[in-house]
């Protein structure tokens, strides 16, 4: 299998911010301070209809403290959700990208967040959360691995804490197009050679788009004590998803 954390290591070092929104005007070339404001102020939209959404059909009385988003990214939404909790902790796997988000917050004022590298352990993720968050970054990371970050994600639940979380299902590739992308993601030199045959630059990193098994999905959330939930349907291109809004039972509650 390809090395996806290098690809996204590539993507965070060459393009940082049209990784998180594949839009031509937040490539590097065209991010000037109109787009580079319009990036952020969609972040904090995106976190105030989850929270609103957690609120309106989870758990009323929702009032995070502490918050780990996973696959942080730049910060789009690591910073408005600084603003929201006393503490957050940004996770991700490319260093270029964290370095961005240290630029960022620094820019925003942002004084309670601490940011650290992400293996499969999650190793230096320390301590309990209110509030686990990951948006539109399983989907890019094999779902063998997926599920076992997953299921140390939710270990860091504590009671009555709650997990927003974005999986892909389905995708609306032909079976040419399937053996296309299976090939530039486990055969040598795949990929950088159908680079070449369309006219990319030949080391261009690979997005991958993995598809979870929602059973399998369930299955984790009920291991790790997630008794509520409630989800949104998602279509980003054709590509199927939805987002998990979850809550871990209370000593109090019963499966």
């Amino acid at each position: 299998m390809r090395n996806s954390d290098r690809d996204w290591e590539a993507f965070g070092a060459t393009e940082p911010y049209f990784a998180v929104l594949t839009d031509p005007k937040f490539r590097r070339a065209s991010l000037d301070e109109a787009a580079r404001d319009e990036f952020f102020a969609g972040g904090d939209s995106q976190i105030a209809q989850h929270l609103e959404v957690v609120r309106t059909h989870v758990d009323p009385s929702f009032s995070p403290r502490r918050a780990l988003e996973f696959g942080c990214g730049v910060g789009r939404l690591l910073i408005p959700l600084a603003g929201r909790v006393e503490q957050v902790v940004g996770v991700d796997v490319s260093a270029s990208m964290l370095e961005e988000a240290k630029r960022n917050c620094t820019a925003r004022s942002v004084s309670n967040a601490e940011l650290v590298s992400s293996d499969d352990a999650l190793s230096q993720v320390r301590g309990e959360f209110d509030l686990i968050y990951s948006l539109i970054v399983f989907q890019h990371i094999l779902p063998q691995r997926g599920e076992v970050i997953l299921e140390r994600l939710l270990s860091h639940l504590r009671e009555g804490a709650v997990a927003v979380l974005h999986f892909t299902y389905a995708n609306p590739l032909s079976p040419l197009k399937r053996l296309e992308e299976w090939t530039r993601a486990n055969v040598p030199f795949g990929h950088e050679i159908a680079n070449a045959i369309s006219g990319d630059e030949y080391d261009a990193p690979l997005m991958q788009m993995n598809d979870y098994d929602i059973g399998r999905l369930f299955s984790i959330f009920e291991r790790a004590g997630c008794n509520r939930a409630y989800l949104e349907l998602t279509n980003h291109g054709g590509y199927l998803g939805a987002i998990f809004f979850l809550q871990r039972r209370r000593g109090d509650q019963t499966a």
